[in-house]
């Protein structure tokens, strides 16, 4: 017998066309200078679009069944098309529990299974959600290993790997919210005034920089809180067959991990914690739609992330480390110093020659971030390098501004490519990409290595 998802679907369903809620203000300024007859029109269709999408939520919802017969999850759903899945549970590459402060308060929880190619999301009630993962894994029977990074791993991981841009996406809500109460002219003066440089008693900036330095602070702070909330506090158990990772304050996540399903384990580092000499570690598993990067162990030693990988991936014997040669160097620095180059004459070119001026302080501000790209590149250079061992390859690269090391199980490995440009070629280098298994073509890259001595890892 099939039974029913938690009715907290249809509000899911309606949060998710919410935007339609606001074509009436949308529209009355978009409408502004048409004639009354097109606006009425307009105003007819969103009122009506209402209606319809709340019988279709219900429909959508009366359509969705479940039931788990012999091990395999069954779900049925679709109102015209009829889609059905089947899962057997205990080949799941993963398997995640969440639950927000309101489906908490419902004691509901979102179930998603993911296998192969199927995957599934069922909202479901908090005892049966529980009773699907657990009644396969068994994880409270079997032995384990647990980590449980400290508030200030988590603080640290926070503040290194968050971005402007989330904190940039999350205040968008909420400074249209604050333009609906205050009027856009208030919101305006309130963003024009946003000056911490006033607050340190420094002024040299001009105005518009001191504004845009602030806000891209303040989004950045945001984006780290954002992080913190999405991880702290965090737990991971290591058992025989299977991770179990547990985070959030304010948004839970259980999640179940096989071992079997991690395409690689990846050891990354930000600047910030490459100067701490800290680092964290991540599993890459495979899915559906795109690639899962879980974190399991955030800014901690590397002792304690050798220990975590042995729980997953012993290591064997290294038969072989490949580094860049001393003739690679100057393929790994040569854009940020061929930017600092032209930097410089077109500073000297403006100075000497044009009757305009450049705002000292964008130009230090651009050289910063030169010679810092000049510092990490150059690091990177030495941090490079491949080891193959008896089951796994390890490769140590760079993944924009972080210092990644990429252990990969040889069974995951889809595939080698080697590349040459016209420069490499008369250096004997080349470029490796490494393909492993995932859901998409995911690509390992290391650059400038010596064609002769990488060859032979065709032979894998």
């Amino acid at each position: 017998m099939k039974n029913k998802t938690s009715p907290v679907f249809v509000s899911v369903f309606l949060y998710r066309f919410a935007f339609v809620l606001f074509f009436i203000p949308l529209q009355k300024a978009i409408s502004i200078g048409t004639s009354l007859p097109s606006a009425i029109y307009v105003y007819r269709i969103n009122v009506a679009a209402i209606p319809l999408i709340c019988i279709l939520a219900v429909l959508c919802y009366n359509h969705i069944q479940y039931k788990v017969d012999n091990h395999i999850l069954h779900t049925d759903r679709g109102v015209l098309l009829h889609h059905n899945t089947e899962i057997l549970l205990r080949n799941a590459d993963f398997i995640r529990i969440s639950a927000n402060p309101v489906f908490r308060l419902l004691k509901v929880c979102k179930l998603q299974i993911s296998a192969s190619h199927n995957s599934t999301a069922l909202y479901l009630s908090k005892n049966e959600t529980y009773t699907i993962p657990e009644c396969y894994y068994r994880g409270n029977k079997q032995p384990y290993t647990e980590y449980k990074p400290s508030f200030f791993s988590v603080l640290i991981f926070s503040v290194s790997f968050s971005s402007a841009l989330t904190g940039l996406l999350s205040a968008i809500p909420l400074l249209r919210n604050i333009a609906g109460i205050l009027g856009e002219k208030q919101t305006h003066s309130l963003l024009a005034n946003a000056d911490l440089w006033v607050v340190t008693g420094y002024t040299a900036l001009p105005p518009f920089l001191r504004i845009l330095s602030t806000l891209i602070l303040l989004a950045w702070i945001m984006g780290a809180t954002i992080e913190f909330l999405r991880y702290y506090p965090m737990k991971i158990r290591i058992h025989k067959d299977f991770l179990k990772t547990e985070k959030g304050i304010l948004t839970k996540r259980l999640t179940y991990i096989r071992k079997n399903s991690v395409s690689a384990l990846i050891i990354r580092q930000s600047i910030l914690l490459y100067l701490l000499k800290l680092h964290t570690v991540e599993a890459l598993i495979k899915s559906q739609r795109k690639e899962e990067s879980v974190p399991l162990l955030l800014a901690n030693s590397r002792s304690k992330c050798k220990d975590l990988l042995f729980d997953i991936l012993p290591e064997n014997n290294k038969n072989h480390i490949i580094k860049p040669p001393q003739k690679a160097f100057a393929s790994y620095v040569y854009k940020p110093f061929l930017l600092l180059s032209i930097l410089s004459i077109f500073y000297i070119f403006t100075e000497k020659l044009s009757p305009y001026k450049i705002e000292i302080h964008l130009m230090l501000f651009v050289t910063l971030w030169l010679c810092l790209w000049f510092v990490f590149s150059a690091v990177s250079f030495t941090q490079s390098g491949i080891c193959l061992c008896n089951s796994q390859l390890i490769i140590a690269t760079t993944d924009k501004l972080n210092y990644i090391k990429v252990h990969i199980p040889k069974d995951k490995i889809r595939g080698i490519k080697i590349t040459q440009n016209i420069f490499q070629k008369r250096k004997g280098l080349c470029n490796l990409h490494i393909y492993i298994l995932s859901g998409h073509r995911k690509r390992i890259l290391i650059k400038h290595t010596e064609k002769n001595k990488t060859a032979g890892l065709l032979n894998l």
